[in-house]
């Protein structure tokens, strides 16, 4: 009993049908070919009528239907002429008569079957460069969609935002010291912010963002200083006022004098050079000199 070994198996246990009785594509090509059902044959040619379909799993199924065809139509062949010679026995008459025979007959299933082979082999090579096609279009389409999504990642990144809770609260206190420390990490947080969104060089965004963190006193100096704060607010412009209002008007002075008094004394150098440049920081910042944060 002879089976097709060329063709790979079905997914299912046999031929089988759909309910809305459509072929299934599920045949198991190991079965021998005289121990299958009726209607195995009558299945696997409705797929090879079919077509080729337009998914790959249509394209595979039709692919094994017809490679078990082509190995059908062999096995009938050496079927044939195992046939045929077991009418050799016969006569030496009967059996020029069988060989003559079985030369036309094998002629013929030879020359038909060597073209519905050749038929077959171009059928599975179109298929294949459809295959190939398919591919292509698809590695296509992924770099379209890698591309759109770069481009999409980079105007995203071109827009300058902070991610909420990143800037503490301000809440209004008077005090040169911590005017100049809240300053300092805004100035810097946007700065950083700006370098990663792409926007550095420009601060007209700052103001807008800094001022949704100031509550209380600060919140009500804020939206009567700024009563639109969709409206641009250069930077400059915001820490001017900004310190204007929360600096002591004295504080100036009194750094000043800090600065003229200090004294290395029993400080080591690396002391007196911090205490040295905070309050010359201080000055500064009091002074409306931006270079002393960034």
């Amino acid at each position: 009993m002879e089976m097709n070994p060329d063709v790979g198996n079905g997914a299912g246990d046999g031929p089988s049908s759909s309910p809305q009785g459509q072929f299934s594509s599920n045949l198991d090509y190991s079965i021998p070919f005289e121990a299958r059902p009726q209607d195995f044959k009558q299945m696997r040619d409705r797929i090879v009528e079919n077509g080729e379909g337009e998914t790959a799993e249509s394209m595979r199924a039709y692919l094994a239907a017809v490679q078990d065809a082509a190995a059908e139509i062999q096995h009938l062949q050496r079927a044939e002429i195992e046939r045929w010679k077991g009418q050799f026995q016969a006569t030496a008459s009967e059996l020029n008569e069988a060989k003559q025979q079985a030369v036309v007959d094998r002629s013929t299933l030879v020359t038909e079957g060597r073209a519905q082979i050749d038929q077959l082999t171009r059928d599975t090579t179109r298929l294949q460069r459809q295959l190939e096609d398919a591919a292509a279009d698809r590695g296509r389409l992924e770099a379209e969609v890698d591309s759109l999504r770069r481009h999409r990642d980079r105007d995203t990144r071109n827009q300058f935002s902070l991610k909420p809770g990143s800037i503490e609260v301000w809440e209004g206190e008077r005090s040169a010291d911590k005017v100049g420390a809240w300053l300092q990490k805004v100035e810097r947080l946007c700065y950083l912010r700006s370098r990663q969104t792409g926007t550095q060089g420009s601060d007209a965004d700052w103001a807008s963002y800094v001022l949704g963190y100031m509550k209380g006193p600060a919140g009500e100096w804020a939206g009567l200083t700024f009563p639109d704060p969709t409206m641009p607010i250069p930077w400059s412009d915001f820490r001017e006022k900004f310190i204007d209002h929360f600096v002591p008007h004295n504080a100036v002075m009194e750094l000043q004098k800090q600065f003229h008094d200090l004294q290395v004394g029993s400080l080591t150098i690396r002391d007196f050079n911090t205490v040295f440049n905070a309050i010359q920081m201080k000055i500064r910042i009091a002074t409306h000199d931006k270079g002393a944060v960034l």
